[in-house]
């Protein structure tokens, strides 16, 4: 029923992420091969975007990846909306540096010294 009523939706490519991740973890038993079919349902997120939304997953949750400015929620969920755009994956994947770079959701986005403080953090002092 989830996969009939989520087909071709943003839901169904967060369901499959979740899933997919669980999974991956050993924490969902895919018995009934749901995963699958779930995939060709949603048509948001192909095998290697979900890789990488799982190591995005894995960098915040298991290596505390939050407390670092280049990947703070805000910049994380730039990237989870490029890469789940309704548009080809290497398009998708182009995007990202981008929604590094100018991240949409920040409020100082606009702000030369925000800019050069997330450089200096990459560079390192």
């Amino acid at each position: 029923r989830i996969i009939a009523w989520s087909r071709g939706t943003l839901t169904g490519a967060s369901i499959y992420i979740l899933l997919s991740y669980l999974n991956r973890h050993g924490a969902f038993a895919d018995q009934r091969s749901v995963l699958p079919a779930l995939s060709k349902a949603q048509g948001y997120v192909g095998t290697t975007t979900a890789h990488l939304i799982h190591g995005l997953l894995d960098k915040h949750l298991l290596d505390d990846g939050l407390a670092k400015r280049t990947t703070s929620v805000h910049v994380v969920g730039n990237m989870f909306d490029a890469l789940i755009a309704r548009r080809p994956s290497w398009r998708n994947w182009l995007a990202v540096p981008v929604s590094v770079l100018f991240p949409r959701r920040e409020e100082r986005r606009f702000r030369v010294r925000y800019h050069w403080d997330r450089l200096v953090s990459l560079i390192g002092r």
